[in-house]
């Protein structure tokens, strides 16, 4: 179902948008 495509993209955009955020902080508390 192109719906369930669609949505399990943006899914998985926000889980890797979050995960970099993520990654950014951590490099920001090790300096």
């Amino acid at each position: 179902m192109p719906v369930l495509d669609f949505y399990g993209k943006h899914l998985k955009q926000q889980t890797s948008h979050l995960f970099i955020i993520r990654i950014e902080e951590w490099k920001r508390c090790q300096n």
